[in-house]
């Protein structure tokens, strides 16, 4: 594999993981209120 493609694999895995992250906060402090 380029060097290249394994750093953007890596940094769409950490968009992603950004993404989901804080969509799992935000369902968290809407269910709390």
């Amino acid at each position: 594999m380029d060097e290249m493609l394994i750093n953007e694999f890596i940094v769409v895995f950490m968009i992603l993981v950004f993404v989901i992250g804080m969509g799992v906060v935000i369902k968290e402090t809407l269910k709390e209120e």
